[in-house]
């Protein structure tokens, strides 16, 4: 545990640092700098992007699982991301079967899936005026997340579980863009999360219309977790 805040520690510092040195350059009465660029490089920033998180086989998500963003590039070394992620899943099935000299019977199940995760990001870029720049990226993430289901059974047997669970903290990334064409650009990033999360979980059974028990739990703790994979993007420019 020691470790983990040692770590989660030195995420913010360095945040703090970088954006303390940034607030230093920027003149009294322009706070829009924070986001609009210095029109310095010909016009060339802000760098404006839509970026669309694509599953490993190089498709774009559906919308079951949409993760989207808008990317602004506000000079040759800075930039932000403001990102959501947005999940709606509804899953309906029945299957039936007959054991042994049973009555066949049958079960109807029910699922339903609901999240949402917001974020922002500092971008801190390197080579920007090659057609691959690198970056890393640091800011504060918040999710939720609600699931519901259930189980019905003719055989008088059913039940219910629900579960909810809501996350606050920083995330790290580390990432390279190619910059395929001016409207059109890849990119590639692992990332870290370091923070807290709550879950609530119950279960309840029925039998023959009646409640026959619940089972409940809860967990709360910090976290330090990193990807499992590299996540691939494409951004739309304008």
């Amino acid at each position: 545990m020691t470790r983990y805040w040692f770590v989660i520690g030195l995420i913010v510092l360095v945040g703090a640092g970088a954006q303390a040195q940034e607030l230093q350059d920027i003149r009294p009465g322009t706070l829009d700098c924070l986001i609009l660029a210095d029109d310095d490089a010909g016009g060339r920033y802000p760098d404006r992007a839509l970026e669309f998180e694509m599953d490993n086989y190089f498709r774009l998500s559906s919308f079951e699982g949409l993760d989207i963003a808008y990317r602004v590039q506000t000079s040759e070394s800075r930039g932000w991301r403001f990102g959501t992620n947005f999940t709606f899943r509804v899953n309906n099935q029945n299957s039936s079967g007959q054991y042994g000299d049973e009555d066949p019977s049958s079960t109807d199940s029910d699922e339903r899936n609901i999240s949402l995760r917001l974020l922002a990001q500092k971008l801190f870029i390197t080579r920007p005026s090659h057609s691959a720049s690198f970056y890393w990226g640091l800011g504060p993430v918040a999710s939720y997340g609600w699931s519901k289901s259930t189980n019905d059974n003719t055989s008088d047997h059913s039940s219910e579980s629900k579960s909810t669970r809501w996350t606050a903290g920083l995330n790290a990334d580390l990432g390279v863009v190619w910059r395929l064409i001016d409207q059109l650009s890849l990119e590639a990033r692992y990332r870290w999360f370091a923070g807290y999360f709550s879950s609530e979980n119950s279960r309840t059974y029925w039998l023959e219309s009646e409640v026959d028990h619940t089972n409940r739990s809860e967990s709360n703790a910090f976290e330090l977790d990193g990807s499992n994979s590299v996540d691939l993007a494409l951004a739309f420019h304008f």
